[in-house]
Order: structure tokens, then C-alpha cells, then sequence
């Protein structure tokens, strides 16, 4: 059964401020790790952009794992919020997609060796990638030049192509049950928008168990992506 990609935490937001992602709140509200470490409004709700990791595949040196941007209404974001056109005091709404991250177990910081874009109806284009470490001394990997309208982002295709000892994206990421990230607009106001995101391997379907960091099973392949969601 497929597990829902990105969900709101209410009780945890009436426990807790950081659904607001205020500076210093840094608990994930997805996964409820750290990631990313810095204050920004991570609640999806708040937001019109989700990502799924769709699939992902590795052999014994490179791997590669494709995540789809997804775009929901406008106007239905603000109504899910009580937020309407003129009263919208998060913005998040009404943003361009211009940044996304990632968080790569420390062992693998290095197996990132490109990315590609494909927005939907063009073919992949390489982006530039950052690698930051964050206060605590954690690293995450950032795409800071997407500068995508709400538009041109849906149904866009993210790929990372993965080099040993990191090629299978489940040694790759941080946790070995998931991968997550966050999609970010630009920093206005003094804050960011910053849905959160994850997607559970055993949502997407691979064989096999997860081999341990530096190894491969060959010719491991996880299923096509599943058809593209009409508009």
C-alpha cells in the first residue's frame, strides 16, 4: 500500500512551535529528525510543492535514484491554510521552487557525482550542486539554481547519479528506511519556505535487503517509476 509522501503533524504542532519553522526550531516534521537544522516552514500543508522518490537503480560502481516535483493548486493551498489571495502572511503558497536537499549518511558525502533536471516535456539538463555543512557539523547537499515557476517545476524529474561506495541510495541516505528532503522558494522577510518531504524505500520497491555501506548487490533494479499523474 502506498504510504502518503508528505503528511502535516497536528498534534505535534499544537505541542510544539516548530511547525512555524521559527529560527532554532529544528526538528523535522515529517520524519522528526534534524534535518535540515535551520528555521524555515517546513509544514507541507504551508506549501504547493511535493517530491517522490519515484525510482532508483545501482550497479557495482554507479547508481542512480529520480525523484518527481509535484505541484498542487494555489488556491487550494491557501484554502487549507485560511489564507486567501492579499492575506497570505507565509507566501509559501504563492512561491517559485528554487532550491532543494538532501541528506547524505556521513560516510557517503563524496558518491554524489552529478545531477540532472527534466522538466516535463524536455529532455535531462545537468544542474550544479553544493555540498554545506550546517552548524552542528552535519552536511547536506543542496540544488540552489532550479528557479523553477510552480508550473514549470510539476512533473519535473530530479536524478542523482551515485558513485561507489554510495551507488544504492539506501546506503546513500541518511536513514536506510527512508530518504528525505526539503524544497525551498527563495529567502524573503528574513525566512524561508521549506516543505519537507520523505519517501519510504519500501514504498518505491526494491529486492533484496539494503547491502551495508561500500557494498552493492549487482544488477539490483527497482521497478519503473509509476505513470505520470495527469494534471
Amino acid at each position: 500500500m502506498e504510504r502518503v509522501q508528505w503528511l502535516v503533524v497536528p498534534l505535534l504542532c499544537v505541542l510544539s512551535i516548530f511547525c512555524l519553522g521559527l529560527p532554532g526550531i529544528n526538528a523535522n516534521v515529517v520524519t522528526g529528525t534534524g534535518f535540515p537544522w535551520e528555521g524555515c516552514r517546513q509544514n507541507p500543508s504551508l506549501s504547493t510543492f511535493s517530491a517522490t522518490l519515484i525510482s532508483y537503480d545501482f550497479g557495482p560502481a554507479t547508481g542512480t535514484a529520480c525523484f518527481r516535483i509535484d505541484v498542487s493548486d494555489a488556491e487550494e493551498c491557501r484554502r487549507r491554510n485560511n489564507v486567501y489571495a492579499g492575506r497570505n502572511t507565509t507566501r509559501c503558497c504563492d512561491q517559485a521552487l528554487n532550491k532543494l536537499k538532501w541528506w547524505p549518511s556521513a560516510q557517503c558525502r563524496q558518491s554524489l557525482r552529478s545531477v540532472t533536471v527534466q522538466r516535463a516535456g524536455d529532455i535531462p539538463r545537468p544542474i550544479s550542486f553544493q555540498r554545506q555543512t550546517m552548524d552542528n557539523g552535519e552536511v547536506v547537499v543542496k540544488l540552489t539554481t532550479l528557479y523553477m515557476t510552480q508550473a514549470a517545476a510539476d512533473q519535473a524529474v530530479v536524478c542523482l547519479q551515485l558513485v561507489a561506495p554510495c551507488q544504492d541510495v539506501r546506503v546513500w541516505s541518511s536513514s536506510p528506511d527512508f530518504i528525505e528532503y526539503n524544497l525551498y522558494d527563495t529567502k524573503q522577510d528574513n525566512y524561508e519556505c521549506c516543505a519537507a518531504g520523505a519517501t519510504w524505500f519500501d514504498d518505491v520497491g526494491q529486492a533484496g535487503p539494503p547491502p551495508p555501506p561500500g557494498g552493492v548487490v549487482p544488477g539490483t533494479t527497482s521497478p519503473p517509476p509509476p505513470p505520470t499523474r495527469s494534471p
